[in-house]
């Protein structure tokens, strides 16, 4: 597991530049507000000092809440690890984007599983209400004891792309791209309004 973590290459967060962090934003679906990160001259140090959701509703203008979850789970997570994923300070190479495994709900977790050809798996988390945030805490004890993933196997390559989805990010297109599609039927073209959109449902529910 040690090893796969220090395979990456990584810069420290502190060290990035305005246009490094624009970069971090676009390829993590954030491209939306790279302007107005770059207006209040955003760096790695003052990236890696937003830690609330406070911090980036205000002056940043991220109104969305999931958005906002997105961003901070990433600069928890680079902070954590003591770096920036270097893959992710150049542009987005062909458009791909990723969100913050902690981010998932149920049923994105759910076809995550589906994608990484784990389906056998998908009923009994899905009973257990396994989301992301739980998902990126999981272990082979909780896998074999608590989810009965009966398969040494399936637990293996789990745990992996776990490590892995911690580490880079989950590539959007393995959460489905249905709600992107819906989107573009409706004339809604970017991806940062199909998530405000999901923040007025949010707001709704509570």
């Amino acid at each position: 597991m040690s090893s796969s973590k220090d395979s990456v290459q990584r810069r420290e967060l502190a060290s990035l530049t305005q246009e490094e962090v624009g970069f971090v934003l676009c390829n993590l679906g954030l491209s939306k507000h790279v302007g107005s990160f770059a207006r209040f001259g955003v760096d790695g140090i003052v990236l890696a000092a937003l830690k609330s959701e406070k911090d980036l509703e205000g002056e940043l203008g991220m109104s969305s809440h999931v958005q906002r979850l997105n961003l901070i789970s990433h600069v928890k997570d680079f902070v954590d690890k003591k770096g920036v994923p270097v893959h992710l300070l150049s542009e987005v190479q062909g458009g791909e984007r990723t969100r913050a495994l902690s981010t998932l709900n149920v049923d994105e977790v759910g076809t995550l599983l589906s994608a990484i050809e784990l389906p056998g798996i998908i009923g009994k988390f899905t009973e257990a209400r396994v989301d992301g945030s739980m998902l990126s805490e999981i272990n082979e004890d909780d896998l074999k004891k608590e989810l009965k993933v009966d398969s040494r196997l399936q637990r293996s390559k789990l745990i992996k792309k776990v490590e892995d989805f911690k580490i880079n990010g989950v590539p959007s297109n393995l959460v489905g791209e249905e709600g992107e599609d819906e989107a573009k039927r409706d004339g809604v073209d970017d991806y940062d309004d199909l998530e405000d959109d999901e923040d007025d449902d949010y707001a709704k529910r509570k």
